[in-house]
């Protein structure tokens, strides 16, 4: 049967049966109110039996207005039982049951108005006109779904098909890493012993230059050391007295800006005198040698030169005060080097072995990076496979289409994104971060699972619970997310309209209520 006969088949039923249940009502003498399903129950020849069994009274007493059972069944057509229920037959569109106690109320409830028969108003019949409009809206709606459940073979065509893409992928990939990870392990070894090498030659390399700043640092000291004693040794007597560096603020103790004879006596010792250059080397340098030299580029003869005015377009003059207002690390490195290179002179480059063998190293590295990063995608590529395979994404792939795609729906404060699959956010319109309403759980519905989307695990609230979405699930010929609401503190309601919810009349899986 074709949709759109089915459609009108449908509602040619619906217009038959309630026109078949007035007819019955009509001729069954069934009471006022009561329904069709239950006139074997209410049969005039014999007592009524309450419908919950707990009591049976004379058949004159349905209707009476006057409530004998707990169950309020003995009074369908009147308001005297606050729990009896009122049918009515609304021939041309629906039944509708509702509290008895809302008879002849003064409002119409029923289109037919056989709930008002009292006289004291009158209910026009508008049975026809609603019924009309309702099947109007069925016959939309019927269509729409029928849309939808094009578009939804489709959603679930292209999400068989992409599924066994994955299952072929994956199959590929498996046969394949076995591979890249034996080339990444082999590289690797490859790397490590060509690091090994490196490494060998590298700390030759620098063992060597460490011993040649030795023995240059030494000959720069001894050097330092005896062109400073030649200075202080004014008279060139050979020897140092107190007088001679009395003026030398090298030996202020006190760092009061000046050297009194007693801070003179305290450096050359308790004769106040040093009597040779080997005295000199063991009791003065020793203590201050870092403040009698300062740093001159090698082969400079440091007793050209007056101590107090050593500055030199070529020398690194170290200026404690500078350096104190100059935090900058580059700038300090620069002059850490500028130090070393006038001490030493430049590092020796590598020699021509030393410099092959960095560059093996190298390339060695630069294979196992690659090796390495094309094992880790494959294996990410695998588990994101593997995570796409083993989601549900319903019976026949038809919710896939929605993954990895994003819907927003805005209201008067915020805007609101539902990622299928993967979470759920809010956004305030007036600006600010984006607040986490869930990540992707399971399927909850209950007679349809794929009916509710559940989204758990969101940012949580103030002295409360982690935020949590529910997404209820509906036909529409179009994804959209049409509102969201918080319904309780920290739990979102929203609705998403979409193709791959749409079902056929006849399909099994059907539960829209059209």
């Amino acid at each position: 049967m074709t949709a759109q006969k089915y459609l009108w088949f449908t509602l040619t039923c619906l217009f038959y049966t309630s026109l078949l249940a007035s007819i019955g009502y009509a001729g069954s003498g069934l009471p006022k109110g009561a329904q069709p399903s239950l006139a074997s129950n209410y049969d005039s020849s014999r007592p009524f039996r309450c419908l919950n069994g707990l009591a049976t009274i004379d058949f004159t007493s349905v209707n009476d207005n006057y409530c004998d059972c707990s169950d309020g069944s003995d009074e369908p057509g009147t308001s005297a039982c606050p729990n009896g229920r009122f049918y009515c037959h609304n021939v041309g569109y629906k039944p509708l049951i509702f509290p008895s106690s809302r008879v002849n109320d003064g409002i119409c409830d029923c289109c037919d108005g056989t709930d008002e028969y009292d006289g004291k108003i009158s209910c026009q019949n508008t049975c026809d006109e609603v019924g009309a409009k309702y099947r109007e809206e069925l016959r939309k709606l019927q269509e729409e779904a029928e849309k939808g459940y094009v578009m939804r073979l489709q959603y679930a065509k292209e999400g068989l098909e992409a599924k066994e893409k994955y299952k072929a992928k994956l199959q590929s990939l498996k046969a394949d890493i076995e591979t890249v990870r034996q080339k990444a392990s082999e590289l690797e070894a490859k790397k490590s012993e060509a690091e090994k090498s490196e490494k060998e030659r590298l700390d030759a390399f620098e063992k060597e230059w460490e011993e040649t700043k030795a023995k240059k640092r030494e000959e720069y000291y001894n050097s330092k050391s005896k062109s400073t004693f030649d200075e202080l040794d004014s008279n060139k007597d050979g020897s140092i007295t107190v007088n001679e560096i009395i003026g030398n603020l090298a030996f202020d103790a006190d760092g009061n800006g000046e050297v009194s004879e007693e801070e003179a006596k305290q450096a050359l010792g308790e004769a106040g005198i040093i009597s040779s250059y080997d005295n000199f080397m063991s009791d003065v340098w020793p203590k201050f040698n870092d403040k009698l030299v300062q740093i001159k580029p090698q082969g400079l003869d440091s007793g050209e030169r007056s101590m107090e005015q050593p500055a030199d377009s070529h020398e690194v003059n170290i200026d404690d005060d500078i350096v104190a207002e100059d935090e900058d690390e580059a700038a300090k490195e620069h002059v850490a080097v500028a130090q070393e290179e006038d001490m030493y002179g430049q590092k020796p480059e590598h020699d021509e072995e030393l410099k092959n063998l960095v560059a093996v190293a190298d390339k060695a590295r630069q294979e196992y990076k690659a090796a390495e990063d094309n094992k880790n995608n494959m294996e990410n590529e695998i588990q994101e496979i593997e995570k796409v395979l083993g989601s549900d994404f319903g019976s026949e792939e038809e919710f896939a289409y929605l993954r990895g795609k994003c819907y927003q729906f805005t209201d008067r404060e915020y805007t609101y994104e539902l990622c299928p699959f993967d979470k759920v956010t809010q956004t305030s319109k007036s600006g600010g971060s984006q607040t986490s309403l869930g990540t992707w759980g399971s399927w909850v519905g209950a007679e349809n699972k794929y009916s509710k989307m559940k989204y758990e695990g969101g940012q949580n609230c103030w002295n409360g619970p982690d935020r949590s979405a529910t997404i209820v699930i509906s036909c529409g010929t179009e994804d959209s997310l049409i509102s969201a609401s918080e319904p309780n503190r920290c739990e979102y309601l929203m609705e998403f309209k979409t193709p791959a919810a749409c079902f056929s009349r006849g399909n099994k899986n059907s539960h829209d209520e059209l």
